[in-house]
């Protein structure tokens, strides 16, 4: 099983596997400034997920590089919106 991802702003959208945690990553982004690097948002996500790994199997590789990928792919979606609304063009 899938998900997608859907931007409002115009990003590609990005399919993901169904156990990447989509609903408690946007939880998470929603907290983190905009002009936090990507870099932090990779460290603290991939940090997570070593937490999270030592009480739940099934964390594989690929998950993990997806849930990463979802985390940054959020955090832009943040920074799109952050600019739309900045911008005073709605």
């Amino acid at each position: 099983m899938t998900q997608t991802l859907t931007s409002q702003y115009g990003q590609e959208p990005l399919t993901l596997d169904a156990l990447v945690p989509t609903i408690a990553l946007r939880d998470k982004l929603g907290w983190t400034h905009v002009s936090t690097p990507d870099s932090e948002v990779e460290q603290s996500t991939r940090e997570q997920i070593a937490k999270i790994s030592k009480t739940h199997a099934g964390w594989t590789a690929e998950l993990a590089d997806q849930t990463v990928q979802a985390a940054l792919w959020l955090h832009q979606e943040n920074r799109l919106l952050y600019r739309w609304v900045m911008s005073g063009c709605h």
